[in-house]
This record gives structure tokens, sequence and C-alpha cells, in this order.
């Protein structure tokens, strides 16, 4: 007899395609972050690591399911949400269920053979784009003009170094500002 192994919440079941999908998905997009539920993705997350990805870990703990099912409650209701047509999507929505906690909304299902992972992946999703809005993508630390300096951790003084390598470079021809 053989032992079968299921990975829920993976692609198909096989965690080798979810690892290849999100890689071609960090090609193709700007990945900002890719989250994850440690319970049977640890595997797969090691991986993506080790090839550059931000992985970061997003137990589906009572108070973080609260927190993003709140959060997408209220982009549904606010009508702030676009989502293409997809049937499994859509069937996997019809048998969520919303539970009102002291805290607030929770997604949570009837039946336990009930699949609503993409509902999940899709309040997740959400609320880290919306606690991510309030963050700037950009490095504004001016690090990237020669390294971090002890004696000059913001950056300044080596901004105006490299300026004036340019304009004497230039012989004076190169207005800066």
């Amino acid at each position: 007899m053989r032992k079968q192994h299921t990975y829920r919440g993976l692609d198909d079941g096989c965690p080798k395609l979810a690892s290849r999908r999100q890689k071609f998905v960090h090609k193709r997009f700007q990945i900002r972050q890719i989250l994850f539920d440690p319970w049977q993705m640890m595997a797969v997350a090691q991986r993506l690591t080790r090839q550059g990805l931000k992985i970061e870990e997003f137990p589906q703990s009572v108070g973080n399911l609260t927190i993003a099912s709140q959060n997408l409650y209220e982009l549904i209701n606010g009508r702030n949400l676009v989502l293409y047509s997809d049937g499994p999507m859509r069937v996997a929505v019809s048998r969520a269920v919303a539970i009102e906690t002291s805290r607030g909304w929770r997604i949570s299902k009837e039946k336990q053979s009930h699949k609503i992972d993409v509902v999940i992946a899709l309040a997740m999703a959400a609320h880290a784009a919306v606690k991510a809005a309030a963050e700037s993508s950009y490095d504004c630390s001016y690090k990237w003009v020669d390294g971090a300096d002890a004696d000059d951790p913001d950056g300044v003084e080596s901004w105006r170094r490299l300026r004036t390598s340019a304009y004497m470079l230039s012989g004076g021809t190169v207005r800066l500002w």
C-alpha cells in the first residue's frame, strides 16, 4: 500500500510546483513580500528564501486571521476590492462564512470538507497590501551611493562628495541643481 501525502493550500498538492510558480511570478512581477502559513509550507519557504525571495511567516492564528478577515471585510464593504471572475474562487467564497467576534470578523467554514484556502490567501494578501501601502518601497537612505558609513549614517556627506566629484570631473559644466 502506497502512502499518500497531501499538502493543503499548495498548487495541486505539490510543493515543488508551488515553488516553481512562485519563482515565475517573482521574475514577472515586482514582488515585495510573500506571506505563508508555516504549518505545511516550511520546506517551500526555505527553498524560496535560498533563492532570494522575501518570505515572511503569517501563522493562521485566531489573531492573525481576525485582523486579515476584518481588513478583507472592510475592503469588500467599502467596494475597494476588484477581483477577476474565477470559478474555483467563487466556490470557495460561497463556502466561506464570516464569524463576528469581539475582535472583529473572522473567516471560517461551515464544514471541514470545504476548501477555503484561496479566501484565506486573499485575506492575507489584502492585509499585507493595505499594511504596505503606508510604507515606501523605495530606499531613501542614500546607502546606495557608496554604502553606509559609521560617521555618515544617513549618507548626506557621501552624497555631497559624489555631487562635488561629478561637478569637478565635468569641468564645472554639470549643473547639479
